[in-house]
C-alpha cells in the first residue's frame, strides 16, 4: 500500500511533520494512534514518508469508548494535563479542514507559551 492510498493522511502527515520538527525541541510531542489492524500499514506509511513522530497501535474498543468515529484521519490534541483542546476529523466543518494547518499551528504556539 502506498502513501497515495490516503490523500487526507498524506496531506495531514506533512503538516504534523512540519509542526513536530518546528516545536519538538520545545516539548511538543505527536503520537499518531492507529487501530491495531492498521498498524503495519501506518508503519509503512511513516517509513515511506519519513515521519519522525511516534505511531502507537490501539484496540478498536478504545475508539468506541472515546466515541471516535470510524473515519481517518481523526485528530485529537491534548495539553500537558491530558485535557482535550481540539477534536477534528473528516466530517468537520469544511472551513476547519481548509484551515487545519493554521489551527494546528496556533494551538501549538498557545500550548508552548503556557509551558
Amino acid at each position: 500500500m502506498s502513501r497515495n492510498d490516503c490523500g487526507a493522511c498524506l496531506k495531514e502527515a506533512e503538516i504534523w511533520e512540519k509542526l513536530y520538527n518546528k516545536y519538538a525541541s520545545r516539548g511538543f510531542h505527536i503520537s499518531a494512534v492507529v487501530l491495531k489492524e492498521d498498524y503495519d500499514w501506518a508503519l509503512d506509511f511513516a517509513k515511506e514518508f519519513d515521519l519522525s513522530f511516534r505511531i502507537s497501535p490501539t484496540e478498536p474498543i478504545l475508539r468506541q469508548v472515546l466515541g471516535i468515529p470510524p473515519v481517518t484521519p481523526f485528530k485529537v490534541m491534548v495539553d500537558s494535563l491530558h485535557r482535550v483542546v481540539w477534536l477534528s476529523g473528516p466530517n468537520s466543518e469544511p472551513e476547519e479542514q481548509k484551515n487545519f494547518a493554521e489551527i494546528a499551528e496556533k494551538l501549538c504556539r498557545a500550548y508552548l507559551s503556557e509551558n
